[in-house]
């Protein structure tokens, strides 16, 4: 026969170090020995049994008179299939526990058929009384205990002045289907480089976005800059070099051969004499610079004419670490998404540097933000 079950709340565990809640059932043993279950809740705010049980023994023996009780520590693994929950006997000797694991037949001894198929069916994270009981308690407690983590002033301040800049999705879609140049969206993607810190941060909100950025060394070409550069990362700086090109072409040519269209192989070339000179002769020196901008970003005394920084403001990078540089190629229309993703594969692995090819259609798809109508269909060209 079941004798209690209730939650325990042995204390708030900011207050002296030591509480949180528990599941305690008491069944009277064969012998009629009361037989206390401790069993440890996912909804517990504090320390876990193991971690207390002195505490928790000696508060219910002192407040509620639990003297002479068999106490037994209960960990439940809930699964539909098996019965995989753990018991272990405590006892309590100069204030010290010790725990012997008891067996599922020894705990079923102990307390009876009848009994251990109360405990096997009960389960804590089903019943909705003890769930209600553990959210009463942990609420009284702190009243935001399950709200979202609440960020700083300034990071709200910074995330709402980006919003309030954001272009939306809706108004990338309609340039990409209207065919547009790879001017035209140059200068849209530059008003909003949050489109860029959306896709390729990791963490959210952690990074700065540079539009044209200087890579001359290497390069053919007398401008010597990348459209983007999106900065990201923890410990060691992810550097991610960004070509556009327009819309108003196949990503692959409709040819039979399923080759990349001129303006996607001239992009590669592009990449590939920026990088050239940054892998295989001056890699330290790149990686130092890239630092410089990112502390100069963050302090809001870049040069660059065109940057932002994430509502984190600064990331958390070791300038003493080796960059891990990201090379990405957007530009032209999907046809056949399928056929496509594999020759997207092959182009991508075809490099010793490698090149991630994103078509506009495959690359909106990565937004986040929300958007009025979604792309329903592919122009045929």
């Amino acid at each position: 026969m079941k004798i209690l079950d209730f939650v325990f709340d042995f204390g708030k565990a900011s207050l002296n170090g030591t509480g949180g809640l528990c599941r305690v059932r008491t069944y009277a043993g064969k012998d009629s020995k009361p037989v206390t279950f401790l069993t440890e809740l996912d909804k517990n705010d504090g320390q876990s049994v193991t971690n207390a049980v002195e505490f928790i023994i000696e508060k219910l023996i002192l407040d509620r008179g639990f003297n002479n009780h068999i106490f037994i520590e209960h960990y439940e693994r809930d699964n539909n299939v098996f019965f995989h929950d753990t018991f272990y006997i405590v006892f309590i000797k100069n204030q010290k526990p010790k725990w012997n694991q008891l067996s599922q037949i020894e705990v079923e001894n102990l307390i009876g058929n009848d009994n251990f198929t109360d405990l096997k069916n009960d389960r804590s994270s089903k019943n909705e009384r003890i769930l209600k009981q553990a959210d009463s308690i942990r609420f009284k407690r702190n009243p935001w205990i399950d709200s979202p983590y609440q960020q700083s002033d300034s990071f709200i301040q910074r995330k709402l002045s980006i919003e309030k800049q954001m272009k939306s999705k809706n108004d990338l879609i309609k340039l990409v289907e209207s065919k547009c140049i790879e001017q035209n969206l140059l200068t849209f993607l530059k008003q909003d480089l949050s489109f860029f810190g959306e896709v390729y941060s990791n963490p959210e909100d952690e990074y700065i976005v540079f539009s044209e950025f200087p890579i001359e060394n290497g390069s053919k070409d007398k401008n010597g800059f990348i459209d983007f550069v999106v900065f990201t990362g923890r410990s060691r700086m992810d550097v991610i070099l960004i070509e556009i090109k327009g819309a108003n072409f196949n990503l692959f040519n409709q040819n039979g051969y399923q080759q990349p269209h001129a303006d996607i192989s001239k992009a590669e070339q592009q990449i590939r004499d920026r990088l050239e000179a940054v892998y295989y002769k001056d890699m330290s020196s790149f990686r130092k610079q890239c630092h410089i901008f990112r502390d100069e970003a963050e302090n809001g005394k870049s040069t660059f004419k065109n940057y932002l920084v994430g509502a984190e403001g600064k990331l958390l990078v070791d300038p003493n670490k080796e960059i891990k540089i990201r090379t990405v190629i957007i530009g032209g229309r999907t046809q056949d998404d399928q056929k496509e993703s594999l020759e997207r594969h092959k182009f991508e692995r075809a490099h010793t540097i490698p090149i991630t090819l994103e078509s506009w259609d495959t690359w909106i798809r990565k937004l986040k933000r929300e958007n009025q109508f979604e792309i329903i269909s592919v122009i045929s060209y």
